[in-house]
C-alpha cells in the first residue's frame, strides 16, 4: 500500500498546491465553472447547463467579468439568484450569478483555497501572473478571489479596506475592460 502511496503524481500531502500556479489557476477556474453548471435541485437542468457549457470557449464571467458571479450573495437575497439572471449582454452561456452562498452545501470553496487564489495573483508572489485565458486585471481577480474568501469564512479587515474595481469603458477598437489598480481607502492605514 505505501508503495503505491509513493508513486503517486502528487502526493495527498501535497494536494493542488504542488501544481504549477497556472494550474492551479486552471483547477480554481474549473471548480467556478462547475459550481455555476452543476447548481439546483432538478437533474434535467443541470444537464441542460452542463450540456450548454460544453463548448470551446469560455464564459465571459470567467474571461473578462468576474463581477457578473457576484458571489456576495446569499440564501436570503433579495435579488433573483436563478441562472442567467446577472449575465453580461449577449452571454449565451446564462450562468451567473454564483449560486448564494448555503445553498450548495460540500460545494463552496474553502477560505484557504480562495485566499491561495488572490496570494497567486499579488505582486509578492513569484508567479504573479494571471492565466492567458484570464482576460482581465490582476487586481480584479484579486478582488474576486477576496470576495470568494470572505463568503467561505465571512469578511477580514484586510479586504474590507479594499474598493471594488471600477469598470472604464473599452477603447475603440478593443473590447477588454479596464479596470483602475486597487488601492486602500484614504486614512485606512
Amino acid at each position: 500500500m505505501e508503495y503505491h502511496n509513493q508513486r503517486l503524481w502528487i502526493p495527498p500531502s501535497a494536494g493542488w498546491t504542488a501544481l504549477s500556479s497556472r494550474a492551479q489557476q486552471l483547477v480554481a477556474d474549473v471548480l467556478l465553472l462547475l459550481n455555476l453548471a452543476e447548481r439546483g435541485e432538478e437533474p434535467r437542468d443541470r444537464e441542460q447547463r452542463l450540456t450548454q457549457s460544453n463548448r470551446e470557449d469560455l464564459p465571459p464571467c470567467i474571461t473578462h467579468f468576474r463581477s457578473a458571479l457576484d458571489p456576495g450573495r446569499t440564501v436570503g437575497t433579495a435579488m433573483p439568484s436563478a441562472p442567467g439572471m446577472n449575465c453580461v449582454q449577449g452571454c449565451v452561456f446564462e450562468l451567473c450569478p454564483y449560486p448564494p452562498k448555503g445553498t450548495q452545501p460540500g460545494r463552496e470553496m474553502s477560505e484557504a483555497f480562495c485566499r491561495h487564489q488572490q496570494t497567486l495573483l499579488s505582486r509578492n508572489s513569484v508567479a504573479s501572473k494571471k492565466a492567458p485565458w484570464q482576460e482581465m486585471r490582476r487586481s480584479q481577480l484579486a478582488y474576486f478571489w477576496a470576495q470568494m474568501a470572505d463568503r467561505a469564512d465571512g469578511p477580514r479587515p484586510r479586504t474590507l479596506r479594499l474598493r471594488a474595481p471600477r469598470p472604464r469603458a473599452p477603447r475603440r477598437g478593443s473590447e477588454r475592460l479596464r479596470v483602475p489598480r486597487l488601492r486602500a481607502r484614504p486614512g485606512s492605514r
